[in-house]
């Protein structure tokens, strides 16, 4: 369960974390999505991941995660 850490650090200015904490474990957001799907209602962790690539000025990462949020809320 990782949506409370990745609210948490991004709550608390700690974005570049969030990166490195993703980067570390998964090889992007397909690897991501398999290990951590969508539920029913929402997105939150794709949603941080976006916030904190957005945060950390990495458009094209920023882009494929808005892209798996959008896939995963039609």
């Amino acid at each position: 369960m990782v949506a409370p850490l990745f609210a948490f650090l991004n709550a608390s200015d700690q974005s570049e974390n969030l990166v490195k904490y993703f980067e570390e474990r998964w090889t992007g957001m397909d690897d991501f999505q398999k290990t951590i799907p969508a539920p029913v209602f929402g997105y939150s962790e794709m949603a941080d991941i976006a916030f904190a690539y957005r945060k950390a000025g990495n458009q094209d990462r920023f882009d494929e995660a808005m892209a798996a949020l959008g896939a995963a809320n039609p």
